[in-house]
């Protein structure tokens, strides 16, 4: 998903003809660069229908905060020994050996 944010946010979407138009009534558009991206996402994942999509991007997004965490636990490796040693349980403190 980077590289598509990478590469639409480089374009001129005005010069391309795309442009968003609110309406007098109701919710505004979604801006032109953020439907390309959807676009392209769903191309490059093989994914046709709107409920695909729905799904892909939900899980994309909580891609970043697994990779977030993984990197987090990467690199304090002691810290989260020492801290799964000791797991708070509803009925006391439980200790691991």
């Amino acid at each position: 998903m980077c590289c598509i944010d990478f590469f639409v946010d480089s374009l001129d979407i005005e010069k391309m003809g795309l442009k968003g138009s609110a309406g007098e009534n109701g919710r505004p558009s979604y801006h032109p660069k953020e439907l390309v991206k959807l676009y392209l996402y769903g191309y490059m994942n093989h994914m046709r229908s709107s409920r695909q999509l729905e799904k892909g991007i939900q899980r994309s997004e909580y891609q970043q905060y697994i990779a977030s965490n993984k990197q987090r636990i990467e690199n304090n490796k002691d810290y989260y020994r020492r801290r799964q040693a000791i797991v708070e349980h509803p009925y006391g403190t439980i200790k691991r050996q």
